[in-house]
C-alpha cells in the first residue's frame, strides 16, 4: 500500500511540475524581463562587384544612448516587410530619436544587402540591418510572422511590440 501512494505521489508531483513549466514556456520571455534583450547582428557592407566584403558586429553596447530602440525581424521576401521598410525610409525624418534594428536570419549577407539598399534603408542614418546567426531573437519574442517589431523606450525596457508589423502612425505613438 505504501509503494501504491509513493508512486502516485510521485506521479502528481511530476504533473504538477510539467504543468508549470509548459505555462511558463508559453509567455515570452520579454513579459518576464523587460529590458532589452543581449543579441548580435552581422552587418555586412557589400562591395558592388567584388567578392570581398566587409562586416562587423553590432549589439545592444553599439546602441545609441538616449534613443529608443526599435527591433525588427524580418524576412526579404515579406511582401509586408518589404511595405514595412518603404514606409520607414518615406517617414524615416519623424523617427530621429529611435534606433533600428533590422535583423534576419536565414537569408544570405547578398539578399539583406539587396534589401538594405533596395529599400534605401543605407540612406537612414539611424537603421542598421544585419543578420542573427542564432534564433535566440524570435524564440526570446516568440516570432510567429514577420514583420516582428519590438519598442524599447530611452532606458532599454521593452514598451511595446508589433506581431504583424506597425503602421507609421503607430509608431510615431509610441516612439514620442
Amino acid at each position: 500500500m505504501k509503494h501504491k501512494l509513493f508512486v502516485l505521489l510521485i506521479i502528481c508531483c511530476s504533473y504538477y511540475t510539467l504543468a508549470a513549466q509548459s505555462e511558463n514556456d508559453t509567455i515570452p520571455h520579454f513579459l518576464l524581463r523587460s529590458s532589452l534583450p543581449n543579441f548580435k547582428v552581422l552587418i555586412t557592407k557589400e562591395k558592388i562587384g567584388k567578392a570581398a566584403s566587409d562586416s562587423s558586429w553590432y549589439t545592444q553596447d553599439s546602441l545609441p544612448k538616449n534613443t529608443f530602440t526599435v527591433l525588427v525581424y524580418f524576412s526579404p521576401e515579406c511582401s509586408h516587410c518589404q511595405l514595412e521598410a518603404q514606409q520607414l525610409r518615406k517617414y524615416a525624418d519623424s523617427f530621429s530619436n529611435a534606433q533600428f534594428v533590422w535583423m534576419s536570419y536565414s537569408y544570405s549577407n547578398t539578399d539583406l544587402w539587396n534589401f538594405y539598399q533596395k529599400y534605401e534603408l543605407n540612406l537612414c542614418r539611424n537603421v542598421v540591418l544585419g543578420k542573427i546567426l542564432t534564433y535566440q531573437i524570435p524564440a526570446y519574442f516568440k516570432v510567429a510572422f514577420t514583420p516582428y517589431i519590438a519598442v524599447f523606450n530611452a532606458q532599454k525596457q521593452f514598451v511595446t511590440e508589433f506581431r504583424k508589423g506597425a503602421t507609421i502612425e503607430a509608431l510615431q505613438k509610441w516612439l514620442k
